[in-house]
């Protein structure tokens, strides 16, 4: 179908950061997509030091 999955984490509790997005094709969220968002986020924070 046409669903999507956004990851988002907050930044000093009022901004909205959009991460990674992907398709969503069943219930479960691929392994793959959760580290990679993980990713996102730490490279994200690691950038703003």
């Amino acid at each position: 179908g046409n669903i999507y999955r956004i990851f988002s984490f907050f930044d000093k509790g009022n901004l909205v950061v959009l991460g990674n997005a992907f398709q969503k094709k069943t219930q479960k969220v691929p392994r793959k997509e959760i580290e990679k968002a993980l990713k996102i986020m730490k490279e994200y924070f690691h950038e703003k030091k």
